[in-house]
């Protein structure tokens, strides 16, 4: 496994990774967002809306047209968990140890498959309410609310954190090893 990681550590995986999640991201701006109501709400509040009175609101405020244009979107909204994932584990097999990685290490490199785990969940939820429409089932806005929030947390959270101890770390033990006489 540890192997597997470290291809996704390379160079050319990264970059690939990072243009496709760069594509992706603008796809979505271009078939979904930009046609949205000034000052209306983004597609994270639906992801966050933990009640069906939010997440009907967000529909509501959106539009029967931009629902719909949501939907037909999605489908790019299931390969971006798969790029992120690459880039972001890549980032952090790239600048962690270069010899044997540690546990820690090896456990934060899946945050970002747990994330797009979360992501494809809070997917097809979402897709379950708008096909299904109205009244939603409570149940799965809240299912769909938690899979966002545990992903939201993996990506804006604990894996920028990762990443900015792990340059650190990275930077501090290259200083100090410039400072150490040689012998």
């Amino acid at each position: 496994m540890i192997q597997f990681f470290k291809k996704l550590g390379k160079w050319p995986v990264i970059l690939i990774a990072a243009a496709i999640t760069i594509l992706l991201s603008l796809y979505f701006q271009m078939a979904f967002l930009r046609h949205l109501p000034e000052g209306a709400p983004g597609y994270a509040a639906l992801q966050l809306a933990s009640s069906v009175e939010r997440f009907s609101e967000v529909l509501d405020i959106w539009g029967p047209e931009n629902a719909l244009r949501y939907q037909h979107s999605m489908w790019a909204d299931f390969l971006f968990p798969i790029s992120y994932a690459v880039l972001f584990t890549g980032m952090l097999v790239r600048i962690g140890s270069k010899q044997q990685p540690t546990q820690f290490e090896q456990t934060v490199w899946f945050a970002p498959t747990l994330a797009a785990i979360m992501d494809f969940i809070e997917n097809i939820l979402q897709l379950v309410l708008l096909t299904k429409g109205e009244p939603y089932a409570p149940q799965l806005v809240m299912l769909a609310c938690n899979a966002a929030m545990v992903k939201w947390v993996l990506l804006g959270g604990i894996i920028p954190i990762t990443l900015v101890w792990a340059i650190g770390r990275s930077l501090f033990f290259k200083q100090k090893e410039k400072s150490l006489p040689s012998v």
